[in-house]
Order: structure tokens, then sequence, then C-alpha cells
């Protein structure tokens, strides 16, 4: 059985930029050389409309331009989330609720880029 973050993974990919490297989970990096998309869940909840077992998965998207000149770089990053957005759209079971701008890692910014918190449905299978 294929998790739900690889089966969220394998519907974005093919929608995205073909130039955009998708990673299935957060991680850090020394330096980029491309736009990255990471994606990981942030929480389950049960869904209202559907049977048992099954659920809403809650992922954010984390967008990252390899620019690390903050003057120059948000052109280019809002350009790239509406694109990313656009991209989330085309997917029927992906519902996106929100974007915010981020600053990566938090803790000694390198990069800079959006966060797209969007939801899933997943039915678990015993």
């Amino acid at each position: 059985m294929t998790s739900a973050r690889q089966q969220v993974v394998d519907a974005i990919t093919p929608v995205l930029p073909k130039n955009w490297r998708v990673v299935p989970y957060l991680t850090s990096f020394d330096a980029l050389t491309q736009t990255i998309v990471m994606i990981h869940a942030t929480g389950v909840e049960r869904f209202p409309q559907a049977p048992a077992k099954t659920y809403q998965i809650t992922f954010e998207a984390t967008v990252l331009d390899p620019s690390k000149d903050p003057a120059r770089v948000w052109d280019s990053l809002d350009d790239e989330v509406l694109e990313a957005i656009a991209a989330l759209d085309t997917i029927d079971s992906l519902n996106w609720t929100g974007a915010e701008p981020v600053a990566y890692p938090a803790e000694t910014p390198q990069f800079f880029g959006w966060t797209i918190t969007f939801t899933v449905p997943y039915e678990h299978e015993d």
C-alpha cells in the first residue's frame, strides 16, 4: 500500500513545472540549484462526510527559491507560489486553504519561500 504522503507526491509532481524538484519530507539544504517543493503532513482528522476509515490529512507544501537575495527573490516567489497553487487546483481531491511567506530554516534563514496548506482525503485499508 502506498503511503498518503507518496500519493500526494505522485499527484503533485506531474502538475508542477518540470524544472522543480519535489522532496517528500522536510530537510535542510546547503545550496539550491532549482526551485524545491517540500511536502510534509501536519495533521489528520476524521472526514465528516465520508464513511468510517476515511480521513482528511492536512499537508504543507513549502516552495523554496534558490536565490538567497531577499531583495530580489520575492518577485520570483510571488510568481512561483501562484504557479504552484494553480497546479494544485488541477487535482480534484486536493483542497488548498491558504499560503504564507516563509524564511527557511526559521532559526537561521538561508532561503525564502511560501508554504501552501492543503487537505486531501485518505481511505485507510486494513
